[in-house]
This record gives C-alpha cells, structure tokens and sequence, in this order.
C-alpha cells in the first residue's frame, strides 16, 4: 500500500503553504471518479479544505482517517484541482452530478486567432493565391452550429501546425473528414453542406459526389 498522487500532492502542499499546487486531470468525465477521488470528493470542497499558519499548525477544515492506514487526511487549501473535458464528447452526460456541482466550470472556446501560418493565418496555396485558415475554421464553426450544435465546433488546434497546402490537405483528410463523419454519422449529404462542395465545381469539392452508370 502506498500514497496516490493526489494524497502525495497534498502532503507536499501541506509542507510548504506559501505556495501553490496543481493536479491536472485530462477528460474527467471518462474517468471513474470514485477510483480518482473516493470517498474524499467531500473534501476538495472550498470551506472543507485545510489551512495552516505560518508554523504549520492548522486553522480550520476537515480531516477524515483514511480507514486502511489509520491516518488523518485533508486537502489543502494552496491545492489546486484543474480537469478538462470536452464538451462534443457523448459522455459528458454522464458527469457525475456531485463532481459538477464542486466545480467551477470555463469555456474555452475554439480561437481562429491562435491560429499563426507564414503570417496571420494565410498560407499560399501553391498557385501564386492564399488561403486564409482563420476564416476557413471560422466559416467551418458557423456551419457546425447551424447544423448541429455550438458545442461541435472544430478547435483552432487542427490547423495551429498548417504552413502550406500540402499540410491543410493532410489535416482535412485525416483529422476534419473523420470527425465529420463520425459527428453526421456519415452522412455524407450533410458533410458536403458543411465543406460547401455542393457549391463549386469538381475541381474544388473537397469530397466528391459520384454518379453511379449503368450498363443496362
């Protein structure tokens, strides 16, 4: 039997006041929140938490003996606990209700801004013109919320590492297209309205309709 790190994190926060700690948990709402916090879920709780005078010596919170080791424990008040989720995710539904409710939540919604290319995010596009990904994901986004939901918007990070045509192609075919898909559950008709194909000719669809022929 030995400390989690969550128990670790708190023993070191306990120690040294005067400063702040962090555990960061990715995508919380796939994990088992009684294996990540147990019974102590309680106690990260802002008026539960432990705090300490200059000596070390407690104040106020709560304490609880841990039932395998006999030992005293609380969560510090310099303990910072940071997840995040993402809101497309099915999921999320199923958050646990006494984990959102000791949570407070923020929204980090997708920023074409962040987005850099050669300048601004313009990347050429091999034939002496330019292509802008900060209105592309922005017209993208405003199509995803006309058809779906806000919360089905693509986030800047598919095209931050995009410099040039060859890497957006690579990025709309391996990473938007399967999310579109899965998002439409292949719906193609719909992923078509999404991508404006419908709207120019063969040369510029991104996904291509084709005619069946018979030989009847």
């Amino acid at each position: 039997m030995r400390p989690g790190v969550l128990r670790r994190l708190c023993e070191r926060a306990r120690k040294d006041p005067s400063h702040r700690y962090a555990l960061i948990i990715d995508e919380i709402n796939r994990g088992n929140v009684a294996k990540v916090f147990g019974e102590l879920i309680t106690h990260i709780e802002g008026d539960k938490r432990l705090r300490f005078d200059a000596n070390g010596k407690k104040i106020s919170g709560l304490e609880v003996t841990l039932p395998y080791s006999g030992e005293s424990f609380g969560v510090p008040s310099n303990v910072d606990l940071i997840c995040t989720m993402n809101t497309a995710d099915r999921s999320i539904s199923l958050l646990d209700t006494a984990l959102r409710r000791r949570f407070r939540f923020e929204e980090m919604v997708p920023n074409a801004r962040a987005i850099g290319g050669e300048t601004d995010g313009i990347i050429p596009d091999g034939e002496g013109g330019e292509i802008d990904l900060r209105q592309l994901l922005d017209t993208l986004n405003s199509r995803l919320t006309h058809l779906l939901h806000r919360d089905q918007r693509i986030g800047h990070a598919y095209f931050a590492k995009v410099q040039d045509l060859v890497g957006l192609r690579v990025v709309m075919a391996q990473e938007v297209l399967p999310l579109l898909q899965e998002y439409f559950y292949d719906d193609w008709r719909q992923i078509r309205l999404i991508l404006a194909d419908s709207a120019v000719g063969p040369e510029y669809q991104i996904n291509c309709q084709a005619t069946a022929v018979s030989n009847s």
